[in-house]
């Protein structure tokens, strides 16, 4: 090869490589702009979970993103009352994102982006026995694709905590899909659990569910309503 062709290729394939890297980073705005649209209705008191604090720090060919949840407050002083209801109503969940973008993130997959979430319980709640460290109760791995719908397969591994109190929850692990159109505006999922067992701090409330599975698939309508359908089942359930 001549030093000309040489000189050739080497040109195109910075060029190439800007390209790619102005693709990302235009990508990149997209994605966070998608993603904070989605957690708006939460953020602004539409649903049952509400965003207490988020963070996000962009790159170039990724970001990370670290997002707070906790309950409603109606949702919150309902389940107060229930056993372990002092435990369950305040825990706050933070999530951990590890986003991807496109046109290849990772250069593993066609894609707007990826996102790898994983989902962690504040320090406050006592573990028994303690997971591993940096091991995440529930693991998830979206796909958004280029019309922003997106689908994400969720695992979540068997575990229990104690409150300071003496109420314990043990939960025997879930997995499933779920499915969403840009902007949330339709979405289904598929979840099946073994089971979940909450018992109060004197021992003798206890609620037990086993063999959960959830089916939904609904519909934004007028920009406000939900339409569709919404199953769970229980194989069993003793109080």
């Amino acid at each position: 090869m001549s030093a000309r062709s040489i000189r050739i290729v080497v040109i195109v394939a910075v060029g190439l490589a800007a390209a790619y890297t102005a693709a990302a980073w235009i990508i990149g705005i997209n994605v966070q702009s998608q993603l904070q649209r989605d957690e708006q209705p939460a953020a602004a008191g539409g649903s049952s979970v509400r965003v207490i604090q988020r963070s996000y720090h962009r790159g170039v060919y990724g970001a990370s993103e670290e997002v707070t949840y906790g309950l409603s407050d109606a949702l919150a002083q309902t389940l107060a009352r229930t056993p372990a209801g002092a435990l369950i109503s305040g825990l706050h969940v933070t999530v951990h994102n590890s986003i991807h973008y496109g046109p290849l993130p990772q250069l593993r997959t066609v894609a707007l982006a990826t996102v790898d979430s994983s989902v962690q319980w504040p320090l406050p709640v006592q573990t028994a026995p303690a997971p591993a460290a940096g091991t995440a109760l529930v693991q998830a791995h979206t796909t958004i694709g280029w019309s922003g719908a997106s689908r994400s397969l969720l695992t979540s591994a068997p575990y229990s905590f104690q409150g300071a109190d003496g109420a314990r929850v043990q939960w025997r692990g879930l997995s499933g899909t779920v499915t969403a159109a840009r902007g949330l505006q339709a979405w289904t999922a598929t979840l099946s659990a073994a089971g979940l067992t909450i018992t109060g701090a004197n021992a003798r409330q206890s609620l037990l569910l086993a063999d959960l599975r959830f089916n939904a698939a609904t519909r934004q309508a007028f920009g406000a309503l939900a339409i569709g359908h919404t199953a769970l089942t229980l194989g069993r359930l003793a109080v």
